[in-house]
């Protein structure tokens, strides 16, 4: 069997995780994956089976098209691409390297690449953040300083330096992540914020190789609310979005800094995304919805990012 056919045999096998991530707006019908058309849309029209012999073999009976019958194709039609273009996509998707090359008389031997391990914290650093943490509750005139600086509550920025994931060191904020402590070097005071022009954070240690807060999601977790950066995931907390059990808020430490690796921590959950309203904001919604469809229960797009303790419905 040529690299095509091996292939298409592949994406057929995962056909409805494949679906829901080219079509995430589609829904599940049986053994079927509805959608309006190839643009992706909501609807019915185009109907791809996803179980049994037949995987792969789609029809979008509106537009009295004929179809086709593997997955490869679809994706083809769907993005406007060259078929080589497609299988390469879906090789990529698959996680399989090559794309379209002619049958070899010896099998190829593909070595695995490393599997991606986060940063783990040293003992040492482990008390650090323990003593950051400390350090801000014990600064009640600095704590309040900053809760008011962006409107946020006092019991909020206490509970979270308790957790611990906030904290303070020589009168600057330290994020607590579960894989390093990253210092705010921007004020927090909006003023000043403004008006400031140089590196706005530093890793004290370790690296952005978590979500901010990804270590409070539990088994009983069944709505994870996602923001770029922790003062707005801070604002969702504050305006009571987090119950800390059923419902948690975590931040992806920067427009950029997603990786796909943390997706199986969504798998089966609700997921409500909170895009700043930017150009990055719309690449990272775009990524998140790319890397998330088929993995998690459902995913929302809040309408407007929280910020200053105020959240938008």
């Amino acid at each position: 069997m040529n690299d095509t056919e091996e292939i298409k045999a592949a994406l057929a096998e995962r056909a409805d995780e494949f679906c829901r991530w080219l079509f995430p707006n589609g829904r599940r019908e049986g053994g079927n994956w509805l959608v309006g058309s190839l643009a992706g849309e909501a609807g019915g029209s185009l109907s791809i089976c996803i179980r049994g012999g037949k995987a792969g073999v789609f029809c979008d009976f509106a537009a009295g098209d004929k179809g086709g019958d593997n997955l490869a194709e679809l994706y083809r039609r769907a993005k406007g691409v060259e078929f080589s273009d497609a299988l390469r996509v879906c090789s990529d998707w698959l996680g399989v390297a090559g794309s379209a090359a002619p049958a070899q008389t010896a099998p190829r031997i593909i070595a695995p690449k490393p599997a991606w391990q986060p940063y783990r914290l040293t003992d040492a650093e482990l008390c650090r953040c323990v003593g950051f943490a400390e350090a801000l509750l014990r600064d009640e005139r600095t704590l309040r300083r900053i809760a008011r600086a962006r409107g946020w509550q006092e019991k909020t920025v206490r509970g979270l330096a308790l957790d611990p994931c906030l904290g303070l060191d020589d009168g600057k904020l330290v994020l607590i992540y579960p894989t390093g402590a990253k210092l705010r070097l921007k004020p927090l005071t909006p003023d000043l914020a403004a008006a400031f022009t140089g590196q706005k954070f530093r890793w004290l240690f370790g690296a952005q190789h978590s979500l901010w807060r990804g270590d409070r999601l539990l088994p009983c977790t069944e709505t994870i609310h996602i923001t770029e950066g922790e003062t707005a995931c801070i604002a969702l907390v504050d305006a009571g979005i987090d119950n800390e059990t059923t419902e948690i808020a975590v931040a992806v430490p920067g427009a950029k800094a997603w990786r796909h690796e943390w997706a199986g921590q969504f798998r089966g959950r609700n997921v409500v995304i909170w895009p700043d309203a930017d150009a990055s904001g719309a690449s990272l919604r775009d990524t998140l919805v790319e890397s998330l469809a088929g993995i998690a229960r459902s995913i929302e797009i809040a309408s407007v990012a929280p910020e200053r303790g105020k959240v938008a419905a």
